[in-house]
């Protein structure tokens, strides 16, 4: 077996889709599984990648595009040498977004097609990704509610699976250093308004008329096509309107949650939509609570780790009363 691994770029400062991938190749290859990367951009996990891949290369094609023909075309003659010499037997595609060069490639030269729907499903579904998706060997949905969303668009592929992702314990729990008496709430991830960071900091704000000794923590950087670029200081203005900018600190992405879980109390995880949540598993390996929205697949990624009673609803007064209520349970 020989896995062709497709990415965008491998790089740890994107998110959990990417993280993700990197340890199932990884995990792949430590099984003595030959492995891959096929990627469209250099990132700094490149050089991880390349310690234990057969072999990486570059590539553009993914949507497959009548003006990029040629490049297609080139592409897939250039995949098509390569295999002459290494011989894969499966292209594994990390999003959607990737089917339709990775499972046309995969048809043409004879392998089999993977694809991780890690993403929900968008309302819409053109029909070129319609056909690649029910074309697909295997599709892997790392949670019941997104394969339901592909369900609903009408993606019936009876190779639809749900794998829930496998995140590693860390080797070494350090200690916590913190201050004493103050109790810190944490979120880390993407900064923008689908994931609940005004939420969160509104919340915070409301839970502050009722208690002093608590803090509120970002770790992130803005991220999203409808994100603005100064997101984080609109999110600076508003905790000065609500009167809480001194207990409310920004720091940049961090892709060691270890360095997080040493200054946290408690993990908040606001999402309006997610499709696992992989941040609830990683602050469970530390012992450390997460209250989440309960929206996407975060139930089933709170039921796994036993904390469905740290689940809340995505509202400003649902989450203010258990962010109060987190700090009782912590005493």
């Amino acid at each position: 077996m020989h896995i062709l691994f497709f990415e965008d770029k491998p790089t740890r400062f994107a998110g959990g889709q990417e993280r993700s991938l990197f340890e199932t190749v990884q995990r792949y290859a430590k099984q003595g599984v030959k492995v891959s990367l096929c990627y469209k951009e250099e990132g700094d996990f490149l050089p991880d990648y390349q310690s234990f891949c057969e072999t990486t290369f570059q590539l553009e094609s993914r949507q497959i595009r009548p003006l990029l023909l040629k490049l297609h075309i080139r592409e897939l003659l250039m995949l098509s040498a390569l295999d002459k010499q290494v011989e894969f037997t499966h292209f594994y595609a990390n999003q959607y977004f990737d089917i339709p060069f990775v499972t046309l490639s995969a048809i043409i030269l004879n392998k089999k097609s993977v694809c991780h729907l890690r993403l929900p499903a968008p309302p819409y579904l053109s029909r070129q990704y319609r056909f690649f998706l029910e074309k697909t060997d295997r599709l892997i949905a790392i949670s019941k509610h997104t394969r339901e969303t592909y369900r609903r668009v009408g993606i019936q592929n009876p190779n639809m699976e749900v794998v829930y992702n496998v995140i590693p314990k860390p080797d070494v729990i350090p200690p916590r250093k913190k201050p004493n008496g103050i109790t810190t709430f944490t979120y880390a991830g993407r900064i923008c308004p689908e994931k609940g960071s005004e939420l969160l900091l509104r919340a915070f704000a409301e839970a502050c008329k009722q208690k002093s000794n608590i803090e509120l923590r970002y770790y992130g950087n803005v991220r999203g096509e409808n994100t603005p670029p100064n997101y984080i200081e609109q999110l600076q203005k508003l905790a000065a309107q609500l009167g809480v900018e001194h207990l409310v600190h920004f720091f940049p992405h961090q892709a060691d949650f270890g360095v997080i879980a040493q200054q946290t109390d408690v993990f908040v995880l606001p999402s309006l939509w997610e499709a696992f949540g992989r941040l609830i598993v990683e602050a469970s390996h530390y012992g450390i609570p997460c209250i989440a929205t309960n929206v996407g697949g975060i139930p089933e990624v709170m039921e796994m780790v036993g904390m469905m009673n740290y689940l809340v609803d995505n509202n400003k007064d649902s989450l203010s009363k258990n962010l109060l209520a987190s700090i009782t349970q912590l005493k």
